[in-house]
């Protein structure tokens, strides 16, 4: 997909019209990666990642079954840890830890 001025908007992937495969989302410069999903026929699964605009890693979050699972990392522009918290089946599980 791409935006009118030519900029690349996103990069998607289906199979028998049902998302699946990598997903990516690009800031307005079109290189830069915004969020990346993994769809499994249709579901997220396994780990999104988000991007600050400076290509640092934004957020890092594991999916099952299109929920939240696991681990849940926030990052400041730097790159440095910010946040955690753990999830299962889409609930917060316990408090978010701040550094």
């Amino acid at each position: 997909m791409f935006r009118s001025d030519g900029t690349r908007l996103a990069t998607q992937g289906y199979v028998d019209g049902v998302r699946h495969g990598k997903w990516l989302s690009y800031y307005k410069n079109g290189e830069q990666p915004k969020v990346q999903y993994s769809f499994d026929h249709g579901t997220i699964t396994g780990t999104s990642v988000s991007y600050h605009e400076n290509g640092q890693k934004k957020q890092e979050i594991n999916y099952q079954d299109n929920k939240m699972h696991g681990l849940m990392t926030e990052y400041d522009e730097s790159g440095k840890k910010i946040a955690e918290a753990m999830f299962e089946k889409g609930k917060s599980e316990g408090p978010i830890t701040s550094n």
